[in-house]
């Protein structure tokens, strides 16, 4: 069962199946693919809205307004694709393909292409340069799927499998011994680096640190959503239902948190963003949380480089910036 609608394939070496574009060259750019490949190459665009009918009893027929779905339908000659919920984001091929580019980092080295299901799933097989691989010297390929009928989300894993129908891309996705999967396209700078991570792909934390901090200041947040930060922050424990010692600390460690936060000189151009949120949490476990003397402060902070708590303000800040 191959489920094949089109393909490319370089190396001048077909598909079992005998289906789909042969190409002398080793390797094609995402232009040359697109060129190859127009059905992958078309945009799609979702449908304003969907209806159903349904029969009753007596044979009268029915129209109900589906408006809690939508359909994804292929521009280039207007093929339906699949029917998704209305709070499906829809991401291009063009999405997928630069997505892929840029966890390898050198250009376009695509092997094989192609859609399958009558276009509702597509699929990109990108050559790895062996020197971005961190450990797992056998894997060869990075193959990324996009689906348009809901059955899974973008898609970029690991292989050493050559991707050409149905068979192959479900062997190399269940054979993955790395695989990440993005369910939107917000934040997909943030995912990058995520995915490389995920993938045992090298990549520069410095840049993936800059990218979210850039969003975070970007953020403003409330007076009142500072408060709940801190709640969600330093949430109280199961003591604290049965100890009033254990909730006056953590509500005295809330306070302190929140004085960091708006008197802070450190501050003045934060205050206000989420950003200034994780700052205010790591100057305080800094210089006031957790340590009892200088000797305690400069091992936590230059020996171990621990800090639980504005790491743990980072990743809620991320989250709740959404």
């Amino acid at each position: 069962m191959h489920l094949f609608e089109s393909g490319v394939f370089t190396d001048n070496v077909p598909a079992w199946h005998g289906l789909g574009t042969v190409v002398p060259e080793t390797h094609l750019t995402m232009d040359e693919v697109f060129a190859h490949l127009p059905l992958l190459a078309s945009p799609v665009v979702q449908s304003n809205s969907l209806f159903g009918s349904w029969f009753d009893d007596a044979g009268e027929m029915h129209i109900a307004d589906m408006a809690a779905w939508t359909m994804n339908v292929r521009q280039i000659d207007g093929k339906p694709l699949g029917v998704v919920r209305s709070t499906y984001e829809l991401i291009q091929n063009s999405e997928l393909f630069q997505f892929g580019e840029d966890i390898v980092e050198a250009g376009g080295r695509w092997k094989t292409a192609g859609t399958l299901k009558d276009g509702a799933l597509a699929w990109g097989l990108l050559e790895i340069p062996t020197d971005t691989i961190a450990g797992e010297q056998y894997v060869k390929h990075l193959l990324v799927v996009n689906s348009f009928d809901g059955s899974m989300g973008m898609r970029a894993c690991t292989t050493m499998t050559r991707v050409v129908c149905w068979n192959t891309l479900s062997w190399a996705i269940e054979g993955a011994p790395r695989s990440y999967t993005i369910r939107h396209t917000k934040n997909a700078r943030e995912r990058l680096f995520e995915a490389k991570a995920a993938l045992g792909l090298a990549y520069d934390y410095e840049k993936h640190l800059a990218a979210i901090s850039e969003r975070l200041a970007a953020r403003r947040v409330t007076a009142g959503g500072a408060t709940r930060f801190w709640r969600r922050l330093v949430p109280y424990t199961p003591e604290a239902e049965v100890s009033d010692v254990t909730r006056k600390n953590i509500d005295v460690k809330r306070m302190n948190l929140a004085t960091v936060y708006r008197k802070s000189p450190n501050l003045e151009d934060l205050r206000g963003t989420y950003l200034g949120l994780v700052h205010a949490a790591a100057e305080w476990e800094q210089h006031y949380g957790y340590n009892r003397t200088d000797e305690q402060t400069f091992h936590r902070f230059m020996v171990d480089g621990h800090q639980p708590l504005a790491k743990h303000a980072l990743e809620l800040a991320a989250s709740l910036a959404e």
